[in-house]
């Protein structure tokens, strides 16, 4: 049986009160077999805060099998309980809090290869109280970490806690990538108008327009080649640094994320058709398309290893992570995973 009680109330009273109701409903003679009532308050903000100490204590645990140390501020903290904190809901808003903006942005570096094993990892919140978290999409390179925060009308884009660039009249940064070798930063994001473009930010801070509508991005740094596909498109476009074609991609279906399988010298691409998802994969020298694997419905958000042998993609209540022998793949033999 429960109340929704706004503000707080004498413990008696309120005793009283479910009494009152449960006269109504039940007979006395099962009322007469309660040996007492337990009272469950609203969660407390104060609780909160030893809720989502104990979530990042399990995520830590995870990351410490793979030697990974990952450290929370307070004001990191903070900004997870602001965003999962619901006196009715309780703490399940604060768990999916804790996914959204930390696990599945680490879930994705680690595939990528951009957190390694034996590095520490520090999660804070940036002092400009002005900007959007919910805009931000983060990348990790040798040099260092981007990423990218809404101000205003303006996206911000930060290496290491400093702004070096203002995008002006951005409406939504939709991907980045990233040179590995030198940290340059390509962008994906729409205007005012809604209208996609796509950006290289150079480490010197200069802004080039490659006058690209893109959507999403991936870059290999073997290669040498940006992959990107602009938002429900069918065809991806390789394009050298400046923004020149290399080759295209063209498919009977939306193209919804690309990854790159860099030490494999493959390129994943997932499309999706009605509710079923397809992820192809093509030799990045050639453009050669060599498989096709079943992704399932629902399917969105790819991701790959670095080296290649593990890919995931999210489906609409579920995680899949598989692992890859590419020798048997290629045969056409079960991979097992």
């Amino acid at each position: 049986m429960g109340f929704s009680v706004g503000g707080e109330i004498d413990e008696t009273r309120l005793r009283d009160r479910i009494m009152d109701e449960a006269k109504k409903a039940f007979k006395p003679e099962f009322l007469n077999r309660l040996t007492d009532i337990v009272m469950f308050n609203s969660l407390s903000k104060e609780s909160l805060q030893v809720i989502v100490d104990l979530e990042l204590a399990k995520l830590q645990t995870r990351l410490k099998e793979q030697r990974i140390k990952l450290t929370v501020s307070d004001e990191a903290k903070a900004f997870l309980i602001e965003k999962g904190y619901d006196e009715k809901l309780g703490a399940r808003p604060l768990r999916r809090a804790v996914e959204k903006y930390l696990e599945d942005n680490l879930a994705e570096s680690l595939l990528a290869g951009s957190i390694k094993k034996g590095k520490a990892i520090k999660v804070l919140m940036h002092e400009d109280e002005e900007s959007d978290a919910n805009a931000s999409i983060t990348r990790s390179f040798s040099g260092g970490i981007a990423w990218v925060g809404r101000r205003a009308e303006n996206c911000l884009v930060f290496r290491d806690g400093i702004a070096t660039a203002s995008i002006e009249a951005c409406g939504y940064i939709r991907d980045m990538a990233v040179i590995d070798s030198d940290g340059t930063l390509f962008l994906g994001y729409d205007d005012d108008a809604g209208t996609t473009a796509l950006l290289r930010l150079d480490p010197d801070g200069s802004l080039t327009d490659l006058e690209a509508p893109m959507y999403r991005l991936a870059w290999d740094d073997t290669t040498r080649v940006l992959y990107a596909v602009d938002d429900g498109a069918t065809q991806v476009q390789a394009l050298t640094s400046d923004g020149g074609p290399v080759f295209s991609l063209d498919f009977d279906d939306p193209v919804v994320d690309l990854a790159v399988l860099e030490r494999e010298a493959k390129l994943a691409v997932l499309t999706v058709s009605g509710a079923e998802g397809l992820v192809h994969i093509f030799d990045q020298y050639t453009g050669e398309k060599l498989v096709d694997l079943d992704a399932g419905s629902s399917a969105h958000t790819l991701a790959a290893s670095l080296d290649g042998d593990t890919m995931a993609w999210a489906q609409s209540d579920r995680l899949i992570i598989s692992t890859v022998d590419w020798d048997e793949l290629l045969a056409g033999e079960d991979t097992g995973d």
